[in-house]
């Protein structure tokens, strides 16, 4: 990323006012590092409150300390737009994510104190709340389409609701993977949409992707019995994803007209919160956490499905 999207990730992280980045990125990589041991931050084997919020309200386990402080920093720890947000998170995080919003509605448009600051409240916490999840449900709830030996998952709704975090057993298996998810359409995923817009104005560079013959020997090896590349669009259409997960939910079609009925409103629904959350939040999820110790150059980009095919498919 260049300075200026630097900065302008540093202002959304800031308005979710969830830690100041450089803690934010020690933690992710502790936790992908020593996933599901006493050094793992969140580690989901210690119950599901304490994977959700209770890791944050009781001392961090002497594992988590010991080696979390051999994780690598350096590339953090010396951006000087880091430090600089590092120097004023608190100061800043008080003034954009509560006092700016509460008091700026009040002066815009005459709001209520009282109604201002519940829903600021409310917006607040139901951030905190997703990005959790991805903690707790996505390392309890799901599927492990990609390595079946830890124990984060995929997860439809997560993936809705975190912007295209949700493909958790995704991440954990290609952690270099800007896209965090397999599908090449941006389903379900705001993130990609986002990175790929600055990506497209030369902002974000050197992005990390996976090959499908990486992804397929990976399943193979560490998802016996599983199905390797399930997810690819290449052998499944969006439609064809989207009935899977609804059967898997136990929701059986009295015909197809119904089942065209109901993927057309999902499409809608989904389009609808995309549009109201990038109206109204800022996610604070940011490319610049996500930072392997190893990373792997891209291989060539997968094909998507064309649009008319898919159209084709729910028609049928």
């Amino acid at each position: 990323a260049n300075n200026a999207l630097k900065y302008f990730l540093i202002f959304l992280q800031t308005l979710s006012a969830q830690e100041d980045i450089i803690k934010w990125v020690r933690d992710h990589r502790v936790h992908h590092k020593f996933t599901d041991t006493n050094a793992d931050p969140h580690n989901s084997k210690r119950g599901f409150f304490f994977s959700h919020v209770g890791w944050l309200l009781i001392k961090k386990h002497p594992d988590v300390k010991k080696f979390g402080s051999k994780v690598d920093m350096s590339d953090s720890e010396h951006d000087p737009a880091l430090l600089f947000h590092r120097k004023i998170y608190m100061a800043a995080a008080i003034f954009l994510a509560f006092i700016a919003p509460i008091f700026g509605s009040m002066w815009l448009w005459d709001e209520d104190f009282y109604a201002s600051m519940n829903i600021n409240i409310a917006r607040y916490v139901l951030g905190l709340h997703v990005n959790w999840a991805i903690n707790s449900f996505a390392h309890m709830h799901g599927t492990r389409p990609y390595d079946k030996n830890n124990s984060s998952t995929d997860s439809y709704l997560f993936g809705f609701l975190a912007f295209g975090e949700g493909w958790h057993n995704y991440h954990h298996a290609f952690p270099w993977d800007y896209k965090t998810g397999e599908f090449e359409n941006y389903f379900f995923n705001f993130s990609l949409i986002f990175i790929d817009l600055f990506a497209w104005l030369g902002w974000a560079t050197d992005l990390k992707t996976t090959s499908i013959d990486m992804i397929r020997k990976r399943a193979i090896r560490t998802c016996p019995g599983g199905r390797p590349g399930r997810y690819v669009l290449a052998a499944h259409s969006t439609a064809e994803i989207a009935t899977e997960w609804v059967a898997s939910m136990g929701v059986g079609w009295r015909d197809t007209k119904s089942r065209n009925r109901f993927l057309c409103q999902m499409a809608a629904s989904a389009s609808i919160w995309v549009l109201a959350m990038v109206v109204i939040h800022s996610s604070g999820y940011s490319p610049l956490a996500v930072s392997p110790d190893n990373i792997v150059q891209s291989a060539p980009s997968r094909t998507a499905l064309a649009t008319s095919e898919i159209s084709a498919r729910v028609a049928r």
